[in-house]
């Protein structure tokens, strides 16, 4: 049981890196799971100039906001 909640706490910390707190706790809240998922999936990497400084000096409802407003005049043109 102890190596459980030390793999999870593992994961947690690990996946809470990349998408956050706020998610990382409503997956646990809904019982989500964070492994052993498989899906077929698109993903897109954009560079974008000055991202890294945006991601580290702004909260991250911040930087969604900036990059939603990116994509969606990205999608106009």
């Amino acid at each position: 049981m102890v190596a459980g909640l030390q793999e999870r706490d593992h994961l947690r910390d690990l996946f809470g890196r990349h998408v956050g707190e706020e998610v990382v706790r409503r997956a646990i809240a809904e019982q989500e799971s964070v492994s052993d998922d498989e899906r077929e999936v698109a993903v897109l990497f954009v560079d974008l100039v000055g991202s890294t400084e945006l991601a580290t000096t702004r909260e991250p409802h911040e930087v969604a906001a900036v990059l939603n407003e990116f994509f969606k005049s990205s999608w106009r043109q």
